[in-house]
């Protein structure tokens, strides 16, 4: 038998050291003086790979893993050919290997097939299947900025991935460069779509699940205290532009809508009265989830102000209006439009205006916990209040 004769070996290629002192693992076949290499995709320090073991690594039983599959595998082909009775060389099996000889997909038709299969996919929110087809567009940018439209998968590996991160990080969004928490987000949904690929028999396994994950700052939760908020709602400018983005930010703090919220708002659509209390009922366009909450008095004057239709700034110009409000006012804190929603969620929480269940269903949240975890933060002025209270309990 063929398979008796062949030599399969898993090496570290030192050649291709980079300048972390990391280099590939290579699969080298060879039969009858032929001989073919190929890249496994996994890449280890100087004493990480021995007797073709990866070992005192901290993905050591992954490679592992990966490198058996690789050899099991060929196996399998080679076994397939023999029993079929089949003329093979090392090339025929390092084509079956890489899936050449059944389908030779490149990486853009790979994620064609993907998303098209995402947004058919009922379990998977819009916003998760709108994200992934920005995250397409940013991959389809680079693969024609570095000429690689016509790659096929089974050259993408590690490296590749990580040349697509640097790359990455020098690009810009409204002039301003993608921090590393949207740069892994475009890294997650590569090595998705790959894993995809694996699944589907497409390629022999996660050839990127190695690439490198860059560390994120806890993201601090900003939001303005009842003085700010007073000073701001109260504040009077000079600038039509400047008061009009004043009222859409006081509006926001008042009824935690998002910016997305805001644009859509229809008074006569969005409200009704229950009880004699006119309250806001509006779905939102990320969850599906309805924002039940009444409307502050304080916001339907700014409704009255506008004959009851708010007005309309792009996302981009409102953030920048924000900020020079802000300075205007003499408010330190980076203003967003989403720091409108979080002061709603941290007063409504911190002064007991509502309980965090209720602030939850206010802001349209699936459950208490994105409440918790990204919006409210507890401040000094609620636990000597708690204090207080329980001594008076005592």
């Amino acid at each position: 038998m063929y398979l008796l004769k062949m030599n399969i070996l898993f090496y570290r290629n030192n050649k291709k050291t980079n300048k972390h002192g990391n280099a590939p693992i290579y699969l080298r076949l060879q039969q009858h003086g032929q001989r073919k290499e190929i890249s496994t995709g996994i890449a280890v320090g100087e004493n990480e790979f021995v007797a073709q073991r990866v070992t005192k690594h901290t993905m050591a039983d992954v490679y592992n893993t990966q490198i058996d599959n690789l050899r099991r595998k060929l196996h399998s082909i080679v076994l397939d050919y023999e029993n079929k009775q089949l003329p093979y060389n090392v090339a025929v099996l390092m084509n079956a290997l890489l899936q050449r000889d059944k389908k030779q997909m490149l990486l853009t038709e790979l994620i064609v097939e993907y998303d098209a299969l995402r947004a058919t996919d009922s379990s998977i929110k819009l916003s998760t299947v709108t994200r992934d087809r920005a995250c397409n567009t940013v991959l389809q940018r680079y693969l024609k900025y570095s000429k690689q439209q016509h790659v096929a998968l089974y050259q993408i590996n590690n490296q590749w991935a990580n040349n697509y991160i640097d790359w990455l990080m020098l690009q810009e969004r409204g002039g301003i460069r993608y921090n590393n928490a949207v740069v892994n987000k475009f890294r997650s949904y590569l090595q998705r779509a790959i894993r995809y690929a694996a699944s589907k028999d497409y390629v022999t396994h996660n050839l990127v699940s190695a690439s490198k994950v860059l560390p994120q700052k806890k993201k601090a939760k900003v939001s303005l205290n009842t003085t700010e908020l007073a000073l701001w709602s109260t504040y009077l400018f000079a600038s039509v532009k400047l008061q009009q983005v004043a009222d859409m930010f006081t509006f926001q703090c008042l009824t935690g809508f998002d910016y997305g919220c805001l644009c859509t708002f229809d008074y006569a659509l969005h409200t009704h009265v229950t009880n004699g209390i006119t309250v806001i009922s509006k779905p939102r366009a990320k969850n599906g989830q309805t924002a039940f909450l009444p409307l502050h008095p304080t916001a339907l004057t700014i409704l009255v102000k506008y004959n009851y239709k708010l007005p309309i700034i792009s996302g981009q110009n409102y953030n920048l209006y924000l900020r020079e409000c802000a300075q205007v006012v003499g408010i330190t804190q980076h203003l967003t439009s989403h720091v409108g929603r979080k002061t709603f969620a941290n007063i409504s929480v911190n002064y007991k205006i509502y309980s965090i269940d209720t602030a939850s269903k206010m802001l349209g949240h699936n459950n208490i916990n994105t409440t918790q975890k990204h919006y409210v933060n507890v401040n000094e002025d609620r636990v000597l209040a708690e204090y207080q209270s329980k001594q008076a309990e005592v």
